[in-house]
Formats: structure tokens, sequence, C-alpha cells
């Protein structure tokens, strides 16, 4: 699939264009809007990728030209403005989708993959044509179960075809097609990657003509005698990995995670001098500003630097250095009230964000911690524990600074005679020194005002002191119920940014996110998703996240749903509307990173540890 990417900043353009190539599509840029349009009207495209703000030509002008002349070519519109008025200005302009600065470059892919489903009855899943399986998600090509290792080019070749199983394309057409006009290779080229990719399917046991030469014309797939469906919306299966780069075999998804993460280092180190000299004209400006000295022309520039800056940004998931920028443009503005104080304490946290350089991604774990069973002081009991285990071929030890957390259970003889701060803060750090475990206490005290500290401590179920066995058969439950575990979190939030923030955040640790903007469609998509835990915005249009949470908690299958709200909202009022609907906790959406994710976690664990035991 080709695609056209419009974009003057050339730190961006690098990026993208990087990753869509690792991604299987071939890319034409152009620096700005009259450039782009003389692409289009020489090429043939499968999606057009615009920014905005474009010199010559802006991308609105250029979208309505498009437009104007019919060409139907789905158009994603990608930018650092983000207000109401604009995406609804792009939208009408005709163009398909919106997606804004910062953003999540997964959900691009995703958003892209959505268009070319639009454009072409014949992109579904699956594509299949007699024995052949290629899968567009996973790059994974099979013939009879048998995996196929294809070039980048030999790959998108067969893609081509069995988009369109039943056109002939002459090799101009596929130049057209596969190759960037920057590559400019001849004819003797398509037939030299037809001629391989002949072979590699042969090799296989694939027919020898199943891409046939129909003289004259060109090449398509040998037409079968009894169809079967050219698409198909089940999932193929599919054997080992095929290739990522250029005239390389294909990679496996963590080889392809850490060849992106490398490209985008090394994109990084190339255009920091770049972004350290628009940070510079920003700096120069409010200098200028403090001085009472600031022109028309350098204000203009800072504004662009600005703006540049809140794109390349938030392209290296420098999500919080996007954020200051956008304000810095926003107050950069002739018409701007913004005081100077504020204006000057943005570029000093803005410079800290660029100069920083890109943020060291959340690591997951590799795995959960095991269960820590906390034993209120009775060394007697955790000795019987112990031996009880042994018996049982059960691996559990007493917890120390070394702990080996694959082991079934950890024991913590720990006396909460003294419940002092110090204490307490001392436990904290001990059930948080292994990552996201299920924490168990035993004790057979009753206070409430002890439950609340525990609660506070980390804490996610006290038990009164059970024999031996009784534990060992809660620990067994909540295992296996964790390494079951496939953890699907639905987020309904009007704002993409927050989505795709909130994406970034938890996907590494192996949750499985379903967002929603629409929330009109929440019911329909809660019953689909079934998540084990629902994230809500408090603020939305149509109907806010009170109410959802309301008929969450009508709803009888609903009821021990999780539900967290993350929100700016955190007043006393605010808090205490959600509790009585029914919310189990309310984050702050200016909470640090880490701790969100702890929390989120936190919770979730929380929920399985009920569950667990509650069966």
């Amino acid at each position: 699939m080709r695609i056209l990417l419009v974009e003057d900043d050339e730190c961006i353009a690098q990026t993208l264009e990087t990753l869509l190539i690792k991604e299987n599509y071939a890319v034409d840029i152009a620096v700005n809007g009259e450039a782009g349009w003389r692409y289009i009207e020489t090429f043939a495209y499968d999606l057009i990728l615009l920014d905005v703000v474009l010199p010559k030509l802006d991308g609105i002008t250029l979208c309505r030209k498009v437009r104007s002349h019919h060409y139907q070519t789905p158009v994603l519109l990608v930018t650092a403005q983000s207000s109401p008025t604009e995406r609804i200005t792009g939208l009408d302009a005709g163009a398909d989708d919106y997606m804004t600065k910062p953003f999540d470059f997964q959900e691009l892919l995703a958003r892209i993959r959505v268009l070319l489903r639009r454009g072409s009855t014949a992109i579904l899943t699956i594509l299949e044509w007699e024995d052949l399986r290629l899968d567009p998600a996973a790059c994974k090509v099979n013939y009879d179960d048998r995996p196929l290792h294809l070039t980048p080019k030999e790959y998108r070749l067969l893609e081509l075809f069995l988009r369109n199983p039943h056109q002939v394309f002459s090799r101009g057409r596929i130049l057209e097609h596969l190759w960037g006009c920057e590559e400019n290779p001849g004819e003797d080229t398509v037939t030299a990657h037809i001629k391989g990719l002949r072979q590699k399917l042969k090799q296989v046991g694939a027919p020898t003509d199943l891409i046939e030469t129909v003289y004259g014309i060109g090449y398509r797939l040998k037409q079968l005698a009894v169809p079967k469906s050219s698409l198909s919306n089940s999932a193929a299966k599919v054997g080992q990995d095929s290739a990522i780069d250029l005239e390389q075999p294909f990679l496996d998804l963590d080889q392809r995670k850490q060849k992106t993460k490398a490209a985008l280092r090394k994109l990084w180190e190339k255009f920091k001098v770049q972004n350290h000299d628009r940070l510079t004209t920003v700096e120069q400006a409010i200098a200028a500003l403090q001085n009472d000295n600031l022109d028309p022309e350098l204000r203009h520039q800072a504004r662009l630097a600005a703006h540049k800056l809140a794109g390349s940004l938030g392209v290296f998931d420098l999500h919080k250095g996007s954020r200051l920028a956008l304000a810095v443009e926003q107050s950069l503005k002739p018409d701007s009230n913004s005081e100077l104080e504020r204006l000057v304490n943005l570029v000093e946290n803005l410079g800290k964000e660029v100069r920083r350089g890109s943020p060291d991604i959340l690591e997951p774990v590799s795995q959960h911690g095991c269960p820590l069973l906390v034993i209120d002081q009775d060394a007697e009991l955790v000795d019987r524990l112990l031996t009880t285990a042994c018996s049982q071929s059960l691996q559990v030890a007493r917890m120390s600074e070394d702990s080996d957390l694959s082991l079934d259970a950890l024991v913590l003889d720990f006396s909460l005679a003294d419940c002092s701060d110090d204490r307490l803060a001392h436990l904290v750090e001990l059930t948080q020194s292994i990552p996201f475990s299920p924490v168990m206490l035993f004790t057979d005290r009753d206070s409430l005002e002890l439950r609340v500290q525990l609660a506070r401590s980390g804490i996610h179920a006290v038990f009164p002191k059970l024999p031996p066995a009784q534990i060992l058969d809660l620990v067994g439950r909540v295992r296996s119920q964790r390494e079951g575990d496939s953890t699907q979190v639905l987020m309904v939030d009007d704002d993409p940014q927050v989505l795709a923030l909130m994406r970034t955040l938890l996907e590494p640790w192996g949750l499985r996110l379903t967002t929603l903007e629409d929330a009109p469609q929440f019911w329909n998509t809660l019953q689909n998703c079934v998540p084990d835990l629902l994230i809500l915005d408090v603020a939305m249009p149509h109907f806010n996240g009170i109410e959802l949470c309301q008929v969450v908690r009508n709803a009888p299958q609903w009821s021990k749903l999780p539900v967290l709200f993350l929100t700016a909202h955190t007043d006393a009022t605010t808090l205490h509307r959600a509790l009585m609907a029914g919310a189990n906790d309310l984050i702050s959406k200016s909470i640090a990173e880490t701790e969100l994710v702890h929390r989120i976690l936190s919770q979730l664990e929380r929920s399985r540890m009920l569950q667990s035991v509650g069966n």
C-alpha cells in the first residue's frame, strides 16, 4: 500500500517514514502543500497523511482541492491543533479522520488500517487465495501452514495481488503502487521481484503458476476453478514470523519493537539540535517579551517553533513537553492575555523536557510477583505453614531481600502490635518490594482503625488466622486465577490524546485496552468488551461519567465491576458524587504516571483477589 505524507517538519516526516516503512507501506514525502498536490496529480495513493499547518498551501485548502477534483483517496489529518472548531473545519474540508499531536503510533497505524478498509471492500483481516494466507496485522505469510520468508517488496507485491485478486497489474502499475518516486526503478525490477516471489512460493509447495503472466498486459493471481472467498475475517493459523527490514527476513514482534525503538533513538539524536534550536527561538522571544521589545516577526517565529516542538516531542513520547509547547504556542498569540510569569514558567519547564531527551518507557515486569502472606507475629503458624507446603510439594519460603518471585508464595512474619506510622510505612515498603503481588494478611485483631490503616498500606485482603491447609488453598486459587488471566480494560474519555497516553502506559503491562470517545456507544461497547476494569472521565458530552457509572451499578451483571474515575475534577463534590454512584476510586489526571499505573494495577489486583477467594 502506498501512502503520501505531506509534512514540512523534517524530524516528524522522517520519523513517520521510518515507522511506516517498517510496517511495509511505501511512502512518498511532500514538504509543502503545493508539492503534495503535484504528487497527488501524478501518482495513485491508497492514503494521504496530511499535516494542517504547511507552507505554500495549507492542509485544509489542499484537502478541499483534493475533494473538488473528485479524488476519493482517504485523507487523515495529523496536526497539533486540537480544538473542536479546528477538527470540524478539517472534517468539513473532506478529511476522513483527524489525529492530534502527540499521538500513539500504534493508534495511528490502527486508524490507517480503518481508513484503508473503508476505501476498499477488499481489505479485511486475513487475505486468502487457495492455501495462501497473508495476515497484514502480523506481516506473516503462509502457504498450507508453511511460512514464506519474504522481503518487504515481495511481501507488498503479494499483498497487492491478494487485495485485488481479479485484477491484472502491468509492471508500470506495480511500480506506482509499491515504489516511492525517489527510488525510480525500471520495469525490469518488477520482473525480477515476480521471479523471486514465484521461486519462494514454489519452495513451500505452491503451484509455479499461482502468479500467472497475462501476456502483453501484466500479472495476476491464477483464477480458481471454484473460487474460495479471497478474503476472510476468520483468524488463519500462521506459523513462524516473516521479515521487516529491507531485503531481510521478517522479524518477530519483539524484534520489530526493539528495532523501532532503536530507530526512534537514532532519529532523536539526529534532530536533537533542531529541537534545541526551536527552543532557543522560543526562549529569545520570552526574553524580548520580558524587556518589552518583542517584535511581531520574532513572536511569529517563536509561535511556529513552539508548534513544531509540540508535534515532534509528541512523536517521541515526550507528552508533557508536547503539552507545554502547545500552551506556549497559545500564549504567544498576539491577542493572548496570558500572564508573563506563567509564560516564563511554561518555557522553563519546556526547556527541561527538551533537554531531558526522549524518556525511558515504563518497563513492565516479566511476571507478576507471587502472593505475599503477611502473618501477624505467629512464628508457630509460619513454621507449620512452611512444613505443610513442603508436604504438598508447594514452593513457599520466608520473604528476604533476594526472594525468588517464581515461588508459589512468600511468607512475612510481621507484628501488628505497634501500628505507628513508621511501622506501617515499613509495611508499605515491604509489600511494594514485590511488584503488583497479591498481599493477604492473616490476623485475629478486629479493629476498624487497624483495618483502615492496613488498607492504606497496600493489603488486598484480610483474613482471620486459618489452618495452614486453608491458607495454601487460598494461595492455589489466587495463583490459578492469575495464571489464566488476560485482563481487559475499557476506558471512556472524549479526549483522544488521553486515550492514546493511557494505551502507551498500560499496554506494556499486559493489559488489553479498549478505548471509547463516543459516550452514546458505551453500553454496546461494554457488552462486547466484557472488561475487568472500567475507567471513566467525569466531564463528557452526551452522558457524563457519573451517569455511566450509575448505569453500570444498576445492572446486576456489572455490579462487581471495578470502576475508576480518571479526571481533572478532583474537588470534594465530584469525589462524593463519584463514590455515591458506585466508583471504587477517583484519580487525578495530573498524577505522576508511575503512581497512576500503580493505582490502576493495584485496583485490578484487589479485584482479582476478591474474585479468587470468593469462588
